[in-house]
């Protein structure tokens, strides 16, 4: 799945909400491949594998701050600490 959101594709709407995804993996595949479209995305109750005291996952930061049409995101049940979302 991470090597199909890593081509090159135009995806709207992408819900992985319930799954066992990697948060971080997820937005390393997203950012290659996912970029210009993606307006809709649910991740709520995936995995985000970030330990107190680690950086935040260069992946996670650059997808977000490089997702131009994402309009919605819904990260609900993911457990994330307060410096991943800032």
């Amino acid at each position: 799945m991470y090597s199909f959101l890593a081509q090159p594709n135009a995806l709207t709407h992408l819900d992985l909400s319930g799954t066992e995804c990697a948060l971080d993996m997820v937005c390393a595949a997203l950012l290659r491949g996912c970029l210009q479209y993606l307006a809709v995305l649910n991740l709520s109750r995936t995995v985000f594998s970030h330990r107190k005291g680690k950086e935040v996952p260069p992946s996670f930061r650059q997808f977000f701050s490089s997702s131009l049409a994402l309009t919605h995101i819904n990260l609900s049940g993911t457990k994330l600490a307060p410096e991943p979302l800032k």
